[in-house]
Order: C-alpha cells, then sequence, then structure tokens
C-alpha cells in the first residue's frame, strides 16, 4: 500500500470491539481469521465485462476514504484508523467453464466455487493493512457469474452493502465515471458527530436502566445440560456459525403485526420481548439480559441513509419479568424502556460494562434487519448484468445470535456456534420461540407464568417417561402396613435368621421381636403412644435396633438424639418435640415431666409418626421432619433396596442421620441382617474387614467419606454387591476409583433430602459403565415423583435448570411444629391429576438441577447457596469442577468469604491428589489454570491447600472449620522482585488509573476489560520493546505470571510500513 496518509479518524465503540476480538483470531494466510469476515455473493446473468468491473470496483474504493482505512492500537493510548491516500484493488478471478466436463458439470462448478470462496473468506485479514475488502469474480458459464465482496464487518454495517452494491454497478454501466452517482456524505462527519455527543447524559440515562443488574445472561452454559460446558470467553476466537431459518407464516405475521400495532410498539420490539421471556424460562431468572444491534444513524445528519461504514452498535437489552406480568405488559415495559434510549444507542458497550461493574452482559443478540435490501440501481436502464440471487456468510463470538428479516413471512434465523451450542439444542431454541410469539400473537395477554415452551412430548417424558418413579410393587404386604405389622411378619416367616449383628452378639428375627417387645411394654408405662415422643439417645449398637423397634411398636415415634451434640441442642429438640419419654439404653426409659397414665399397645395407621429427625434450618434453628410409618416402607420397598443386593447393610451412621433410615429398615423389613459397625470412625482397613468378616452386600456412605476410602483404598469395597453414595454433589473421580478397583461391585449415586426420606433419585453404575464428569442423581424411586419447575411452578424444558420438587412415596407429614413452614416447603402438587390422584403434596427441595437429553437428573446446585461477590452471582459448583480438573488437585471446596468487612471474595480449598503433596501445589499456578477455564469473576482470589477438607459427623463439609486464607493473595500480594516486574506494575497501575498494583493482583479483577488491555499492550510494547498477545495476558492477568511469558518480538515480525506526514 502506499504510505501515503489521507486522514486519521477515530473508531466507532462497535469498531473498537471488533478490534479487541480480532485479537484472538487464529493465523489465516492474508491476516487473523475472527470470525467476522463477511462474504456477500451475488450471481450475475448477462455478459459480464470484468476489466470494467475491476475499474468500477477500484472507482469504489477511490469514492469511499473509509474503505481504506487500516486499524492500528500499538503504542498509542486509544486505537485509530489511518486512511490511505490510495491502495491497490484486491482482486482475483477464476475461469471454472472447463470444470466437470465429464462429469455432472453444474454442480462440479458450483462444488469448486464453493471451494474457492470458503478458501478466500478463510484468509482473514491483518486489520492494520487496508483495504480490509477484497473482490472475487469466478465465470461459470458464457453469461453466468458469481461475483464476491469479502470484507471485515470492521469496515461496513448490514445497512451499507445494497448502498455499495447499486454504486457499483452505477459505476460499471458508466466504465467507472463516478459523476453519475450522488454526493457522498463522507463517513467521517458521521464520527465528528459521535465525538459531540454529551457522555455524561448518555451514562445518565443509561444508569437507571442497568443499575442493580445481578450478572451476565448466558444461555450457552445453561443450555447443554448432560455435557462438558465450555464457557464463552472473549479470549477464544469465534468461529463461523452454524445457522437454522424458519419462515413464519403469513397469517402468523400478519397476527403479529397486528399485534404490535394494537400496542403500540414495533414488531422488532415483540420479537425482542419474546426473546427476553425465552430467555427468563431457559435460565429460570426474572431478570436477563441480551443485547441488540441497532442502527445509528441520526436523522439530523443529511445523507446519513446512503452513507457507507459502520453505523451500527451493539447495547444491551434487559428484560424483567413479574409473577403478574403477560407478555404484552412485558413488551410495553421493554418499548418504554427502549424509548427512553433513542438518543443514546451509541455508547460503548464496555462503557456500559464498566457502568454496571460486572463485565460481561450477555452472550446472545438479537439483529433486526430493516435495511433496504434492494441491490439493482436506481436507475433500471443502466445496462449491465441482472443480480438473479445472494448469498452471505458472516459471524460472530457471540454463541447465539438471532436475526430477523422482514416480510409477507417474517424469517427467524437462529446462528450458534457449534462449540458451545449443537444444532439439536438450536433447534429445540428457535421452536420455542416461535411458540411464544403464537402465544404472543393470539393472546397477549396471557401471563409469562402461563405461556408455555414445552412441545407435548417434552411435558409427556417431564411427567411420565422420566420424572415418574415405577409403580411401587410391595405396597400390597398388608391392607395398611405398618413398620412393626411389616417386621411381625418378617419375624414369624424367619424367625431363626440372624437380624442384627454387633462384633460376638447376634439377635435372630424372633429374639429381636422379644426385647423390643419387652422394651416396649416398659415405654408404655412411661406414657409412650400413638402420636407421642419418645427420644433416643444412644450410639448405635445392637440395643439401639432394639430401641427403635420398640418405640414403633407403641404406636408413638421416635426423636434421635446424638450423644455427642452439645447439651443445648439436645434439650432444645427435646423441648421442641414435647417428647414425653427419654431412652438411654434399651432398659431404662425414664418418662419426663409429669407421670401420665399407663398406656396400652395399640396398632398404629401407616400415617402416624415414625420418627423426628432434626436437621438445620436456615434461620439458625432445627427443624424436625416428621416422617410417618408409609414413608419408611416405600423406601424398603423400593425394588432397588428390596433385593438381594441389600441382604447384608453396615449401620454405621448415627440414628441421628437420615442415612440411618437404610441402614435399619432396608435389611429388616427385607428379611436382611443389620451389621453394626464398631465404634470409631471407618477407614479402609475396617470397611474390607468388615466386608469379608461380616459378608457385607450394600453399604451407603456419604460422598465425602467414600472419597476418602477411596483414596486411601478403593479396593477394601470388593465384595460388596451395590455401594450407594450421596449426601452432595458427587465428583466422579470416587465412583471411577471404586468401580475400577472392585470388577464386582456397583456403584449408586443417590439423591434425596431428610423431608423425602432418605433417598429420593438414584443412579446406578454398574462394573465397566462409564461415569461422566457431571454425574448424574439419576431418575426417581419407585412410587416417587420429580418435577423440575421455574418461579411459577411451570415444567422448565429439558437442560433447562429448575428447581427440584418431589412428591409421592417418601414425602414427609411437614416439619413438626413448624406450621408456618410446612405451609411454605410442603404444597400442593399441581400435576397430581395427571396421575388420576388428589390431595397431593410435593416438597420444594430449594436444590436446582436440570434433565439430561437421555432423561437423566442432573444435579446443579442449591437455588439458596448462590454467592455473590463484586456483584456476581456464583455457584460454587462450577468452580469446584474446574478446579477439580487440575491434574494435582484431588478435590475442592469453594466458599465465599469475609474475613475482613466489605472485602467478600471467593476463596477456594484445595486437596492434593494422591501421591501429591501439599507443597508441590501452589496456589498461584492453580489460579493461573483455573482462569484457562473460567472467566474471570469465577476465579478464586485465594486458594488454600489443606491435607484434608474438614468433614461433619454426617460426613458432609464442615464450612466453619474452613480456615481463614493467608495473606499471599492480592489482598496482601507481593512487592515487584526485578525490574521489569516493577515496570510492568507501574503499566498496570497507569492503564487502570491507580495508585499501585502488586504482582498478585489480576489485570481484570481490577478492573480491566477489552479496551483498556488493548491500551496496555501498546503501552507494554511502547515502554518495554515486546508484543503482548492478548490471550496471553488473559490467562496469565498478574505480573508475577505474565512477566516470565513476555518475549522479544521474533526478527522476522510482519513491520507495518512508515507513515508519511499528512500533506
Amino acid at each position: 500500500m502506499s504510505a501515503d496518509i489521507e486522514d486519521i479518524l477515530p473508531l466507532t465503540p462497535l469498531q473498537e470491539g471488533l478490534l479487541y476480538h480480532a485479537q484472538h483470531g487464529t493465523a489465516g494466510p492474508a491476516g487473523t481469521v475472527d470470525g467476522y469476515g463477511v462474504q456477500l455473493t451475488l450471481r450475475l446473468a448477462g455478459t459480464v465485462d470484468h476489466g470494467l468491473l475491476r475499474a468500477a470496483c477500484r472507482a469504489l474504493l477511490r469514492r469511499h476514504a473509509n474503505l481504506r482505512a487500516g486499524f492500528l492500537h500499538q503504542e498509542l493510548d486509544r486505537p485509530v484508523q489511518v486512511v490511505a491516500s490510495d491502495v491497490d484493488t484486491p482482486w482475483q478471478e477464476r475461469d471454472l467453464r472447463e470444470t466437470g466436463r465429464d462429469t455432472d458439470a453444474p454442480r462440479a462448478r458450483e462444488a469448486a466455487a464453493d471451494r474457492l470462496l470458503a478458501e478466500e473468506r478463510d484468509r482473514g485479514f491483518d486489520l492494520s493493512r487496508p483495504p480490509l475488502l477484497r473482490f472475487t469474480l469466478l465465470q461459470l458459464a458464457d453469461e453466468e457469474h458469481l461475483f464476491t465482496l469479502t470484507y471485515h464487518h470492521i469496515l461496513l454495517d448490514g445497512w451499507s452493502v445494497p448502498v455499495l452494491v447499486r454504486e457499483l454497478l452505477t459505476l460499471y454501466a458508466h466504465r467507472g465515471d463516478p459523476a453519475q452517482l450522488p454526493k457522498l456524505r463522507p463517513y467521517r462527519d458521521y464520527l465528528v458527530w459521535l465525538t459531540e455527543r454529551d457522555q455524561d447524559a448518555t451514562r445518565a440515562a443509561w444508569a437507571p436502566v442497568l443499575a442493580g443488574l445481578e450478572g451476565p445472561t448466558c444461555l450457552s452454559t445453561a443450555a447443554r445440560a448432560g455435557q462438558d460446558r465450555p464457557v464463552a470467553r472473549a479470549d477464544r476466537p469465534a468461529q463461523a456459525p452454524a445457522h437454522l431459518t424458519t419462515d413464519l407464516s403469513e397469517r402468523l405475521t400478519r397476527e403479529l403485526r397486528a399485534c404490535a400495532a394494537a400496542h403500540g410498539i414495533t414488531l422488532s420490539t415483540l420479537v425482542q420481548g419474546a426473546w427476553g421471556v425465552l430467555l427468563h424460562k431457559l435460565t429460570g431468572r426474572d431478570d436477563v439480559v441480551f443485547g441488540s444491534v441497532v442502527a445509528v444513524r441520526p436523522p439530523e445528519l443529511p445523507g446519513v441513509a446512503d452513507m457507507v461504514g459502520l453505523l451500527i452498535n451493539t447495547v444491551p437489552v434487559r428484560v424483567r419479568t413479574a409473577p403478574g406480568d403477560s407478555l404484552a405488559a412485558v413488551c410495553a415495559r421493554l418499548h418504554a424502556q427502549q424509548a427512553q434510549l433513542i438518543d443514546h444507542q451509541h455508547i460503548g458497550l464496555a462503557e456500559l460494562q464498566r457502568l454496571t461493574g460486572t463485565g460481561e452482559l450477555f452472550d446472545t443478540v438479537v439483529v433486526h434487519e430493516s435495511y433496504p435490501v434492494d441491490l439493482a440501481p436506481a436507475d433500471p436502464d443502466v445496462p449491465g448484468p441482472r443480480i438473479t440471487g445472494t448469498r452471505d456468510r458472516g459471524g460472530t463470538h457471540y454463541p447465539l445470535a438471532l436475526i430477523t428479516h422482514p416480510g409477507d413471512r417474517l424469517r427467524l434465523r437462529l446462528e450458534h456456534r457449534t462449540d458451545l451450542i449443537d444444532a439439536v439444542t438450536a433447534s429445540g431454541l428457535l421452536d420455542r420461540l416461535v411458540r411464544i410469539l403464537r402465544t404472543a400473537a393470539t393472546d397477549p395477554g396471557r401471563l409469562v407464568a402461563r405461556t408455555d415452551v414445552l412441545t407435548e412430548e417434552e411435558r409427556g417424558r417431564a411427567l411420565t417417561d422420566w420424572g415418574r418413579g415405577a409403580p411401587p410393587v410391595r405396597a400390597g404386604w398388608q391392607p395398611a402396613p405398618t413398620l412393626p405389622g411389616l417386621f411381625a411378619v418378617q419375624a414369624a416367616r424367619t424367625p431363626e435368621r440372624v437380624a442384627v449383628e454387633e462384633g460376638s452378639t447376634r439377635l435372630t428375627y424372633r429374639e429381636l421381636d422379644a426385647r423390643a417387645a419387652a422394651l416396649a411394654r416398659e415405654l408404655l408405662a412411661c406414657g409412650a403412644g400413638p402420636e407421642r415422643r419418645v427420644a433416643v439417645a444412644m450410639d448405635r449398637s445392637a440395643d439401639l435396633v432394639v430401641a427403635l423397634l420398640a418405640v414403633v411398636r407403641t404406636g408413638a415415634c421416635y426423636v434421635p438424639l446424638d450423644p455427642r451434640w452439645p447439651e443445648r441442642r439436645r434439650r432444645f429438640v427435646l423441648a421442641d418435640t414435647g417428647a414425653s419419654v427419654l431412652l438411654t439404653e434399651a432398659r431404662s426409659p425414664r418418662a419426663l415431666g409429669p407421670a401420665s397414665a399407663r398406656r396400652h399397645a395399640t396398632v398404629a395407621h401407616p400415617d402416624a409418626l415414625a420418627y423426628v429427625i432434626y436437621t438445620s434450618g436456615s434461620t439458625g434453628v432445627p427443624k424436625g421432619v416428621a416422617v410417618t410409618h408409609r414413608d419408611v416402607i416405600a423406601l424398603a420397598a423400593d425394588t432397588r433396596l428390596s433385593s438381594g443386593a441389600h441382604q447384608r447393610v453396615l449401620l454405621h451412621s448415627s440414628h441421628a442421620f437420615d442415612a440411618s433410615t437404610y441402614e435399619m429398615w432396608v435389611p429388616l423389613l427385607n428379611g436382611g441382617r443389620i451389621v453394626v459397625a464398631p465404634p470409631g470412625p471407618l477407614t479402609a482397613a475396617r470397611v474390607e474387614e468388615l466386608v469379608a468378616g461380616h459378608v457385607l452386600t450394600g453399604m451407603f456412605l456419604t460422598i465425602g467419606l467414600l472419597r476418602v476410602l477411596a483414596e486411601e483404598a478403593a479396593g477394601c469395597f470388593a465384595g460388596l454387591r451395590e455401594v450407594w453414595t450421596g449426601g452432595e454433589r458427587v465428583p466422579p473421580e470416587p465412583l471411577r476409583a471404586v468401580l475400577g478397583a472392585c470388577p464386582g461391585t456397583t456403584v449408586v449415586a443417590v439423591y434425596g433430602p431428610t423431608e423425602t426420606t432418605t433417598f429420593a433419585t438414584c443412579r446406578t453404575f454398574a462394573p465397566g459403565d462409564h461415569v461422566q464428569d457431571a454425574v448424574p442423581i439419576g431418575r426417581p424411586l419407585d412410587g416417587t415423583r420429580v418435577y423440575v419447575l421455574d418461579g411459577s411452578l411451570g415444567l422448565v424444558p429439558p437442560g433447562t435448570v429448575g428447581e427440584v420438587y418431589l412428591a409421592g412415596a417418601g414425602v414427609a407429614r411437614g416439619y413438626a411444629q413448624r406450621p408456618g413452614l410446612s405451609a411454605e416447603r410442603f404444597v400442593a402438587d399441581p400435576f397430581a391429576a395427571t396421575y388420576g390422584l388428589s390431595g397431593e403434596r410435593m416438597y420444594r427441595t430449594g436444590d436446582l438441577a436440570r434433565w439430561t437429553p437421555d432423561g437423566q437428573l442432573e444435579f446443579a446446585g442449591r437455588a439458596d447457596d448462590q454467592v455473590k461477590v463484586r456483584g456476581f452471582r456464583i455457584e460454587p459448583g462450577e468452580v469446584e469442577a474446574a478446579l477439580g480438573e487440575q491434574e494435582r488437585i484431588g478435590h475442592a471446596a469453594v466458599v465465599a468469604r469475609e474475613d475482613r468487612p466489605g472485602d467478600r471474595r471467593l476463596v477456594a480449598y484445595v486437596v492434593p491428589a494422591r501421591g501429591v503433596a501439599p507443597a508441590e501445589i501452589d496456589p498461584a499456578q492453580v489460579t493461573e489454570a483455573a482462569a484457562e477455564r473460567l472467566p474471570g469473576h469465577l476465579v478464586p482470589s485465594a486458594v488454600v491447600v489443606l491435607d484434608a477438607l474438614p468433614l461433619t459427623a454426617n460426613g458432609k463439609l464442615d464450612n466453619a472449620a474452613l480456615p481463614a486464607p493467608g495473606r499471599t493473595t492480592a489482598a496482601g500480594g507481593r512487592a515487584p522482585r526485578s525490574e521489569r516486574e516493577r515496570a510492568l506494575c507501574a503499566l498496570f497501575a497507569e492503564v487502570l488509573a491507580l495508585p499501585e498494583v502488586t504482582i498478585d493482583d489480576s489485570f481484570f479483577a481490577l478492573g480491566g476489560d477489552s479496551l483498556t488491555s488493548l491500551r496496555l499492550a501498546g503501552r507494554v510494547r511502547s515502554v518495554l520493546g515486546v508484543d503482548l498477545d492478548l490471550p496471553l495476558l488473559f490467562r496469565h492477568p498478574t505480573v508475577a505470571a505474565l512477566e516470565p511469558r513476555l518475549k522479544q518480538p521474533a526478527a522476522a515480525a510482519t513491520q507495518r510500513p512508515a507513515l508519511r506526514r499528512m500533506r
């Protein structure tokens, strides 16, 4: 190119963003391939003078100065576009008429043309070397050509392209004479107009619209259930998207236009409102954001309609929904919001991100292509070839882009990055959008909460195929089965079979029945009886089994008290339940309170209480879960548990932990044997000894305990038929270890809150089965129903996170002495009629989950344990999963801490993998590796290495025992250790406008973004003489990590031409 400079211009906000994304592209033959290369192909019929068309292209470049611009940013505070006074015309032509002479010639020529144009598009662009526009002419036949414009989006918007083509054809018809074209309004005038905008007024207009925004709306991660979900990050190169297209019927299009007109909004706003409702449905959030590509062609600028350049911008659209909102109300509110912002749509997205303080805002965009599409010259008599067809290909770094094309039939085009959203998912999204639009057209007053986005097939799967367990097969044990009744039947059937074994002590069913009957008489003498509470404060033992069986024989329910509890908690439980009897050993019950009359044993009802077990309450006050005989019997009758795999079960849990319900009642009611574990914690050696010595067949362990034992000696479970595990999110490593070490053992991942009697769903992994990274929690047990619902109790689509509700078998009566809390958590089942039932309740778990494509439930965290750090909502499980992928880390826990007032940060606690010493784990390297996988706001600010994670008595993570992080983090970062580190710290501080920066401070955590990173790269090159690649900065955002990775530019690096002074 000529080094003569015609002009130096600023960039529009969107151009700055595109320049930033270009730094993260991949290398192509002509420059960077970043996904923003656009290709428009015109099919021309008639004779084409190749030389004349090339001359017209040259004249077009001379006419529009901004088509000769290159974009520079290195060593500059702000990037600029430099307009060259003259450039060569990039031109290539190929004659394909001889292609495929001996085959299907037309098809062969088309295929050859497709290959050539794909190669042309994949050449990429060096944005510093104009022109960023190339012309290709392919001749298919004597009077058939394909003429293609390949350009970078940083030059042109969609509106400009028809203007450019019309001018090109006019120039061709007049042999390149620009006198036949209308007077040009230069793009420079538009840039001047932008600089004259009142930015303070614009920020003030946007501030209330974005106030209170909690974080980004990212559909690409929410939409991929049962799969590894890569994060859509700014440093990942954009890819040419796949696309799906659907044309709405003429009738539906007319109805949508009529609906929009009736409510005083535009069709574009109606589509945006529908997209916002779809995001609400798919993310479960009442406050969502997506991007909108808007035309910024100010009417006060004469000639702007025919201006060629990039006169668009991407701005956020915020859609909030409330329980009482109709579709029309959502769209009306959106219309009013956009009307307030109509004069302020020129502001840069990076500026708005800084305004919200949340960084990334969205990963989907909506484009309404309302610009004129007529490509023919204004004068129909202009000679030249006719355009008989067009084809365009574009790209974006966003995972999803919805593009609407108005017409008699509204066209919806959904572009999606295949590395983030597959074709099946994308097709489902488009179908759901059409469903919402159809509802809006015919019933705009319908509540959003009642707007269904599921197909009938999906609804059927959710309610029956996936969400309903098999019918109970042993519910007919007795007409009205109770625990003592079923045990009595079993004792009569197998009186000499061993029921309980503890060390050398063995009790047969006959002996256990006799001892329980004797104790029951003593309990009755102390006042025990139907619906009365008997507190049992005993350690695990054969006597404990006798005691619990005796309590239910009286018609009373037992209230477990763990002897290790603090006295204050024990007293609270006694007072809260109003326990009338206390049992501390199996021979001497003690009446509590005034003496009461002796009661007689009565036949309990299936809906009588069996026990009241206490769990932690969100308010800090424990709550008692009241479980009935029917609930416990349903668990024991499940086909998975009533099989031979659970004939000999280890009782090792405290009876105050609901796992003991499985450990005691499943074997007893099925003629099996309880093996009582000896005192003390379970070790791998002890488990191996117990399995071998007592021929154990089944066992439940919390995942925390299973993980410890599997790491110690996974083979200790060899001989067991089944190991069940759960209690919290199940990682894959311990399951893989046990399955690998114990070829005859099946591992079952289970899920179930105490309120649904221990287990509600399970996923079985037999030997040889693949254990996926995200271990599912499976499908419901017999008689249990699982619903995944949104905030309005509507079924969510497959793959969408919702709250788990459980109904049917096992759902407890409620919370003892807590009618208000019971009514809040145990609610009416709106789907009961589907199964021919009435008066059913369901339990609101507070857990989040999604259905995978193959109908497995996948746990997704808690609805109420989301943490917020620096304005971001964070799901710790996502961070923990990413940390767990690091080779040296065995497992991790992530929490939000506020050890100093106002200093709330994300802290990771990691335990080394087996064979790795704690000293071998460098917290800084852990953070760097996490930054490779996670967005900046999900990367922990501190990493604490522990020998083991502290566990509660029930085997769950003990958050209270986690130590505070040390000071070797960003909060107490280290000073520079070399001159180059000192210089980098100074540059970080300069660009971020901070007084100082340590070598451990993350550039992005301190407020860096796409534009400031560009500036930093320029300053680093200027001061240090080295190239700073932006992907390198994104992966290593601290000076300590970045400095050793900076290299001197290669000697053969491409040099930009020297600039000459403007004339």
